[in-house]
This record gives C-alpha cells, structure tokens and sequence, in this order.
C-alpha cells in the first residue's frame, strides 16, 4: 500500500468516530461504504465511540449479543451489545446532561446545568437492577464537578455555613462540605472517560464550549479543586483510601469522573478502549488489509485517548496501514505520520457539511483508486493534512 505497484486493498475495515453532532459513527461508516460500493472492495463497517457522544447507538449495533439495559432521556430499552456482561445497564452522560456542544450559544447554561440525573439514575438503578452498571463519560453540559451527581445519589451537599445548596451547575462555586452516604454500589459501577483530564483541568479545558465566559473560568478552576478536596474531606471519614486528585479522566463530564470514583469507587477506563473491545476491533483489523477511521475535526488531542488515536496504534501494533478521513484537521502532517497514518483525507471547506462529506468521499475513491506515494501523502499529489 505505501509503494508504487503494490496491490490495491479489498479487505478495508471502516472504523469511524462520530462527526460531532453532525452525523452519528454508523452514518459515517455506511456513507464511506456507499462511496465505495463500486470499487471491489470488501468493506466491514465498525463504527467506534469514546464513551462521550454516540456510545449508546454504537453499542446497540450489532445484530446478536448479550441483552444491555440502555437510559435515556425516555426511559431505558433494551440493545444487545457483544462484550458487556449480560444483564449490563448502560448510560451515556451526553444524552442524560445534555449536548455540552449545543449549535447556538445561548442553549449553553453552565450554571444551571446539573450532574443530579445521572446520580439519580444510578440510584434507581442500583435499587432495581442486580447487574453490571456502566457510565459513558463525555460531550456532557454540565461543569460542576459532580455535585449534582452525589445529590441525585442522596448526599447533602452544603456551603461553607451548613445551608443545602440547590441542584445546580453554580452550587459547585459555593460547595464546601458532603453528608451522608450513597447506595451502596462499589464494585458494581464502571465509568468509560473520553478524556484524559483531570478534574483540576476541567472548566479551563471545557468550559469555554459548555458556556463558561473566560473571566468565569479561574473562579470554577478554583472550586473544582475545593470539590476535589472536599470529596478526599468525605472518604476520610467513611474511611476509605485517598484518592489522587490527578486522576486520569477526572474532568470527564465537566468533573462527573472524578466524583464517580470519589464517591462510588467506580474505575475510569479509556471509554475508546473499552467501547473497542466492546466492539471485538482488534479481530476486525486483524481480517483487514486497510483500516480506515475518522472523526469531523482532526488535532493533537485525537491521539490522546480518542478514537482516532486507538484504532492508529491498534492498526499499527497488527501491521495494518491505516488512514484517516475527517472533516479538517488541525494536526501536523509530521504528527500525523509519527503516529502511524499513513494518509490523512481532509473533506473540501464548503459552507454545506453535506457537501463536504461528499468531496472528502471523493478523495478517499481517488486515493483508493491510486497508489499512495509515501506516508502522509494525498491524493492528486497534495500533502494532508
């Protein structure tokens, strides 16, 4: 695939991440395939997720498997999902808190929006159902650290005189102090994080697409670090072991991570990792000769537990070239190939994201048609991204 004369691909895994709101993992995977239904080949559709946006249809994809309760905004229904134990309920934050990536600003309400429903749930969970209960943290509006969260468990949550605070996004400016404990859940709860960051790191690195003004953000940096404190504060006296307050994927959710494993013990795992092996991806790339995955913006952070960053070290780590079509990227062409792509399809800059799809599914018929000339190449000579 990297040489002239070599062998066009017919096996081509197509592993996409969602497009951001704009279509869903699945729709990009069947899109990519319509565009190459006349080239041969043998497309096997993978669609991925992060445990943020889109995990739920993600795992309701496949045809047979283990039943999985799945919450949502109206109510649970059942999926069949092939990896997750029988019998596990799911839920994923973004449908549950809302899209923290709303289209129009003034739907973005940080401080009214509550971690509380998923605490909630949980809660309703854990009285009626004896199985395996699993969290997909990401693409949430909340940013209050999971103070919601441990209201809708049955904690108290008080301000530095003693007052209950309201279930809202802005009591986590005022939190100081938990009372009482929540269900007993340990052991039965697992978290998957679509991110790395730790709780500390959370308003600065999310807030600002969640709604928080850039004059707001030192203040509600500030308090997530005194909600972390006063959640460590809490298991001291339930004697429990301390918690780091770096936590890998602490900020997931706009801080929900942390205060999951702080108050329920629940493990964060890698949500891109998880929902792969969910998704048996190391098989479907090993039947592979081509991996092609993807996501609408391409940058520095898809290769810090995103999907795109996955799937390119899986692919590598089995020997399998792998390429990547997204709708821009931001990513040097250096970093690009340093990771393993060996291309990377940009769709064309048109006002009309359809339409851009459309001519980025061009390109990947043009470049599947052509040799690749070198790592990192594009089509039509170009270099990408």
């Amino acid at each position: 695939m990297t040489g002239p004369g070599a062998r066009p691909p017919r096996r081509v895994l197509l592993c996409p991440d969602s497009w951001g709101g704009f279509a869903s993992a699945a729709e990009i995977a069947r899109h990519m395939a319509g565009a190459l239904h006349d080239l041969h080949l043998e497309p096997a559709l993978l669609p991925l997720a992060d445990g943020g946006e889109g995990t739920a249809q993600v795992l309701g994809a496949p045809e047979s498997g283990r039943r999985v309760r799945v919450g949502t905004p109206r109510g649970p229904r059942i999926l069949r999902a092939r990896h997750l134990p029988e019998g596990s309920a799911f839920l994923e934050s973004a449908l549950a808190l809302g899209d923290g990536r709303a289209h129009r600003p003034e739907d973005r309400a940080p401080h009214t929006a509550s971690s509380q429903g998923l605490g909630a749930w949980l809660a309703a969970e854990g009285r009626f159902h004896e199985g395996p209960l699993v969290v997909g943290l990401g693409g949430s509006a909340t940013s209050d650290g999971g103070v919601g969260l441990a209201q809708g468990l049955g904690l108290a949550v008080l301000d530095g005189a003693g007052r209950p605070l309201p279930h809202r996004g802005d009591s986590l400016l005022r939190a100081a102090r938990i009372q009482g404990a929540p269900p007993d859940l340990r052991g039965r709860v697992t978290a998957w994080a679509d991110v790395r960051t730790p709780l500390a790191e959370a308003a600065r690195v999310y807030g600002p697409q969640k709604g928080l003004g850039s004059e707001e953000l030192p203040a509600w940096t500030a308090a997530l670090v005194r909600w972390g404190e006063a959640l460590r504060r809490w298991r001291a006296d339930q004697g429990l072991p301390d918690l780091d307050p770096t936590l890998r994927g602490g900020g997931a959710a706009g801080g929900v991570g942390f205060a999951l494993a702080a108050l329920l013990d629940a493990p964060l795992l890698e949500g891109a990792i998880a929902v792969a092996e969910a998704q048996g991806l190391d098989a479907a790339i090993a039947r592979a000769e081509l991996v092609i995955t993807g996501e609408g913006r391409l940058d520095h952070t898809s290769l810090a537990g995103k999907v795109v960053g996955h799937v390119v070290g899986r692919a590598r780590a089995l020997g399998r070239p792998c390429w990547a079509l997204v709708g821009s990227s931001r990513l040097a062409p250096e970093a690009a190939r340093a990771a393993g792509l060996e291309r990377v399809l940009t769709c064309p800059e048109l006002p009309d994201p359809r339409a851009a799809l459309e001519g980025g599914l061009v390109r990947l018929r043009e470049a599947l048609r052509t040799p690749c000339p070198s790592p990192g190449g594009a089509p039509g000579g170009r270099r990408s991204p």
